[in-house]
């Protein structure tokens, strides 16, 4: 037997939640972009579940000035903080599609270790293997960030034809899709 307290069952839960967040909240721009009525609801519903956390640490930083630093270092070095939590949120918006893949794949992985063949249960890679094994040229990261812009422009061909009015409040997340890999190598 094997008991697994309620703290380990919540961190397994939420680590299953976290890892698919990147593919639920692809699915639903591409879907919001393509099939829901109006496109800007979901669209602005995503850019909030990416950006309130910024906000809220931008906020309390913020509202809490250590009593050592004066009012203008303050506000600059929040005013700095706040821009890079933005950086953040632009670049989780670059690659999502991407995160997206790359979590769905290791689930597959994993349950088909699991439930088929019962081999490499145990075999992982650090995240930061893959700069060793894979490189940082243009070719690989495209190789590996495709997922990005093949949905990026497949979504705007298809937002071309048969919803001009949703490419609107689609192009620039499609954007930072086409141009995330550049934007990785940068």
């Amino acid at each position: 037997a094997n008991p697994v307290s309620m703290l380990s069952r919540w961190k397994i839960f939420d680590n299953l939640r976290r890892s698919l967040a990147p593919a639920a909240l692809t699915v639903f721009l591409v879907l919001g972009w393509t099939a829901l009525p109006a496109s800007w609801p979901w669209t602005l519903s995503v850019i909030g579940f990416i950006l309130i956390p910024s906000l809220f640490a931008a906020s309390l930083d913020l509202f809490r000035k250590p009593d050592e630093i004066r009012v203008g270092q303050h506000l600059a070095a929040s005013a700095q903080s706040t821009v890079h939590r933005f950086e953040q949120a632009a670049f989780s918006f670059a690659c999502l599609p991407y995160e997206a893949l790359f979590s769905l794949g290791a689930i597959v992985r994993t349950s088909v270790r699991m439930l088929i063949t019962h081999k490499h249960l145990l075999e992982w890679n650090p995240s930061n293997s893959a700069d060793r094994d894979g490189g940082t040229s243009i070719m690989a990261l495209f190789q590996s960030m495709w997922i990005g812009p093949a949905i990026a422009a497949s979504v705007t061909a298809y937002l071309t034809l048969a919803r001009p009015g949703s490419l609107v409040e689609a192009a620039p997340i499609l954007g930072l899709w086409l141009f995330a890999p550049l934007w990785v190598l940068w």
